[in-house]
């Protein structure tokens, strides 16, 4: 089932799985986090919305390809600037 009607719930689900491929993988995993916890809030407070488990995965991906992609750019950056 797609929640059509928790949008937010469903960004954050595509944001974060795209998240793990190699293109802006950073920002893309910054705006799934910040989805995802919207679209938990609205199931929260609209008890029979659907998308919980769509916000629950677009936040972890998110969580993940954000942390690695933030890893990767501070290891480049430490690289960079080791070397002066």
């Amino acid at each position: 089932m797609i929640p059509t009607k928790n949008g937010e719930a469903l960004i954050s689900y595509y944001l974060g799985l795209f998240s793990i491929f190699p293109f802006f993988r950073l920002f893309m995993g910054a705006v799934a986090i910040v989805k995802g916890r919207a679209g938990l809030k609205r199931v929260a407070s609209e008890p029979g919305l659907p998308g919980k488990t769509h916000a629950y995965v677009g936040l972890g991906c998110g969580t993940v390809g954000f942390l690695f992609n933030l890893a990767i750019v501070l290891f480049i950056l430490f690289l960079w600037f080791g070397r002066h």
